[in-house]
């Protein structure tokens, strides 16, 4: 039975960039924005529940009545209208915003929504009952939120604008300057024309206020306290690693001057004193040539790894590349290799013409293609062809090689990752280009799958995505 073909994608993620630790950590602006329209999507549960509410009071008037219960009806109709109009308003607003946004506008817009809600919160407890109900104590879903999204100070300012637009409702019933309403056809509070006892109930929801606010902001700050506290030790972690790193390219920088000395004593020897060699001393001097070789080969892979890993190179100088004469000019330097192993490489590729960076570009196809040959049976061929759609071009380098077990494909990109059949068919294997091509992926934001089927071959399939106006520059330059 044929072994199945198993595949595997490596898609380019950007990783986040390193910002300056803020004096505290709140939320950025694509939390904010993000909130933001998370509110909207709730405003629109609540015109949901203030329009069903209302016809409910509409048409079962009669039924509440008896039961002592005035449901204001018309003020929720009026209320859902005023909250369709502000989310829509909103909506337009937000989605004009983007995470690059400045935080300032981000966060008024937060602030904006914030405000707007408690004053519809205060005509709800108005009309629903200021002292009658607990209808009050939905000021506290904003409290809590403020807690969340801002620092003390500002989430303190929420709950005093809350408690202030509380207050005033229950003064200005108080005073006659508003007529007391409520839902109840009776008032439960038999002692509501008492302003004494008005305030102490509605002293007492603001207490309860007060001490909601001050626990879950002291939790939040603490939180923020601790988040503050691992993003500087994650800095200092970040820049320790990366001094690290800097120290170990040095040091393996300097393995090139002792490894060139090595080389250069290799070549007189076999230039100036072969002759004189017994066929013993040769064999152990073509051992010596060939790991120095090999030793080249590895230096110059962990350079390349670390400077990709190390450096910020998401912002690449690009040029037009002719992929086919890059890859012509990859085979031709990489022949030799080809041909010791009896390699044939075959390249149907058109004369197609890219924007990227072509350095790394080149360096990719050679990791790929270098690889191709070495786990390719001695005899066999490497195809190298391209498929181009509307969106994006394509090119694969296919073997008919060892193949790759299928729990091994997720880890193929991994640093020195080698398999046990890679390891047995190539001791020379150092586990490190594959990681290059990961890294220049990255860089280059290009996504890269790999299928393969055991025994049969593998092939890699770099996707390169098209852009109309570099497409009109192609068939300009061509």
């Amino acid at each position: 039975m044929p072994n199945p073909m198993k595949s595997y994608e490596l898609i380019f993620k950007k990783e986040p960039e390193l910002k300056k630790t803020p004096r505290y950590v709140g939320l950025g602006s694509k939390v904010y924005l993000n909130n933001a329209l998370w509110f909207i999507k709730v405003r629109w549960i609540v015109v949901a529940v203030f329009f069903i509410a209302g016809a409910i009071g509409l048409l079962f008037a009669d039924q509440f009545y008896s039961l002592g219960i005035r449901i204001p009806s018309i003020v929720l109709f009026i209320l859902t209208v005023i909250l369709i109009i502000e989310n829509l308003v909103l909506y337009i607003i937000a989605s004009r915003l983007n995470e690059n946004s400045p935080h300032r506008i981000v966060e008024l817009n937060l602030w904006f929504q914030i405000v707007f809600d408690l004053l519809i919160v205060t005509t709800l407890v108005y009309y629903i009952g200021s002292i009658d109900t607990f209808i009050v104590f939905t000021y506290l879903f904003h409290i809590t939120l403020a807690c969340i999204f801002f620092p003390q100070r500002k989430s303190l300012f929420v709950t005093l604008l809350a408690i202030f637009f509380y207050l005033s409702n229950v003064i200005l019933e108080i005073t006659g300057v508003l007529y007391s309403a409520s839902i109840f056809v009776n008032n439960i509070n038999t002692n509501r024309d008492n302003p004494i006892v008005s305030l102490v109930v509605a002293g007492s929801a603001v207490f309860i206020c007060l001490v909601i606010w001050y626990f879950v902001s002291t939790l939040s700050e603490t939180v923020r306290k601790q988040d503050r506290e691992l993003s500087k030790t994650n800095d200092i972690y970040i820049k320790t690693i990366q001094e690290k790193d800097k120290k170990a390219l040095i040091t393996i920088h300097d393995l090139k001057a002792p490894l060139s000395g090595i080389e250069s004593n290799i070549q007189v020897l076999k230039y100036q004193y072969w002759k004189e060699f017994s066929d013993e001393i040769k064999n152990y001097i073509e051992k010596i040539d060939l790991r120095a070789q090999s030793l080249r080969e590895r230096i110059n892979d962990l350079l390349i790894l670390g400077k990709l890993a190390s450096a910020n190179s998401f912002n690449e100088p690009v040029e037009l590349l002719n992929i086919r004469e890059m890859i012509n000019d990859i085979c031709e330097n990489i022949n030799e290799k080809a041909k010791i192993r009896k390699i044939t490489i075959d390249i149907d590729l058109p004369s197609e013409l890219l924007l990227s960076n072509k350095k790394k570009i080149n360096i990719l196809f050679n990791n790929l293609i270098a690889n191709a040959i070495f786990y390719s049976y001695e005899g066999g061929i490497v195809n190298i062809y391209s498929e181009k759609n509307k969106n994006t071009f394509c090119v694969y380098i296919k073997d008919h090689g060892i193949g790759i077990r299928e729990d091994a494909l997720p880890q193929i990109f991994n640093d020195y990752y080698r398999t046990k059949e890679a390891v047995r068919f190539n001791k020379m294997s150092t586990g490190i280009g594959l990681a290059i091509v990961r890294e220049i992926a990255y860089n280059l934001k290009l996504n890269i799958t790999v299928s393969s089927i055991i025994e049969k071959g593998t092939t890699f399939k770099v996707i390169f995505p098209l852009d109309i106006n570099v497409q009109n520059k192609s068939k300009e330059k061509i």
